[in-house]
């Protein structure tokens, strides 16, 4: 596991020696990394790395500006999850806290779950949709003024394998295109 980084102004991107990541998520390739993104304030980045670790949890680790990576407060146990399950993240801004985050995780009942955290903590979503055993899974949002939209995307089982659609559109959600068609 290696740490690639790119500091302030600088163009180019270096190789970071992180031993914690290399300690927390080891150096096998049965170590599932999951989505990486990061959120930039006037005065802090903060960096959210989810993962799938051997024992099937799924954790988080964090890095905030002028801090070390550290254990994250989601953990959801090796029970709830599928092995080498599919993840999604996306973020937004809707809260008082400033940021508003989504995981995406397949369970054992074939189904895709949800959890939300709101700057107080994480929580079970409101979205579980049923899928194909394996199936990948894709989350984007944006906002609009006020108006949040979130997509997610995945294998329901719409002509066998296609990709479908659900839509998040800041009161519910609703099924979106069925089967997309192929690319």
């Amino acid at each position: 596991m290696a740490e690639i980084c790119q500091f302030g102004t600088c163009t180019s991107w270096h190789q970071h020696r992180s031993h914690v990541l290399r300690r927390t998520l080891g150096t096998e390739h049965q170590v599932r990394l999951a989505s990486a993104f990061y959120v930039r304030t006037s005065t802090l980045t903060f960096y959210r790395l989810y993962f799938q670790k051997p024992d099937r949890s799924i954790t988080e680790l964090c890095h905030d500006a002028k801090s070390t990576w550290y254990t994250g407060s989601l953990s959801i146990p090796e029970s709830s999850t599928t092995p080498r399950t599919s993840l999604a993240c996306t973020k937004f801004n809707d809260t008082k806290s400033g940021i508003s985050l989504r995981l995406y995780y397949c369970s054992p009942q074939n189904s895709i779950l949800e959890k939300g955290y709101d700057g107080d903590g994480w929580y079970d979503g409101g979205f579980e949709e049923s899928t194909i055993p394996g199936s990948k899974i894709s989350a984007i949002s944006w906002q609009n003024g006020g108006e949040i939209q979130i997509r997610i995307y995945f294998q329901k089982g719409e002509h066998v394998t296609a990709v479908s659609e659900w839509v998040w559109d800041g009161a519910e959600w609703s099924p979106g295109v069925a089967a997309l068609p192929p690319a």
